[in-house]
């Protein structure tokens, strides 16, 4: 593990140290992703080497602009409720992400071995415990681009 690695980590236990599921790898990327902390999920994943099938560094700027955008749209933290995936990852960590001040929200599977997160791979078909949460307010990291879409009527028209 690298040094910054260890430095982030020195401050957790392992969940079967203190009994305490908050403490594990996936509770603190849970965490992470909660407050839309891109520069600690990096560091948590540096030694990932794909993450959902691309590239870690195609994988991160995806993510990071789908946080700028629900940062955008008034979100400072985002709410998260564990879900369970009804396809293709049964029993795998599964979590949506909601905007705290929009309805915009984003699933997500943790792939966890031996105590650590080794993937993550975005979700269209988890099962939540959101059952406010409209269909049509999902989020893609392939699209994010649609929250400006709304917000400002369309980006092909222009304002004049």
């Amino acid at each position: 593990m690298q040094s910054k690695q260890l430095e982030l980590f020195k401050y957790f236990t392992l969940a079967e140290e203190r009994d305490d599921a908050h403490t594990s790898a996936c509770a603190m990327l849970r965490d992470f992703m909660e407050q839309m902390d891109i520069d600690n999920i990096k560091l948590m994943l540096s030694e990932v080497e794909t993450l959902g099938d691309i590239d870690p560094e195609t994988y991160f700027q995806k993510l990071e602009r789908a946080f700028q955008l629900l940062k955008i749209s008034g979100n400072t933290v985002l709410e998260s409720a564990e879900g369970r995936c009804n396809r293709c990852h049964p029993g795998v960590a599964s979590f949506t992400f909601k905007g705290n001040n929009s309805p915009w929200h984003i699933s997500f599977l943790f792939h966890v071995k031996d105590d650590k997160v080794v993937d993550i791979h975005e979700c269209s078909s988890i099962w939540t415990m959101f059952p406010e949460l409209d269909e049509g307010s999902k989020m893609y990291l392939d699209e994010p681009d649609f929250l400006l879409e709304d917000a400002d009527g369309g980006l092909d028209d222009p304002p004049f």
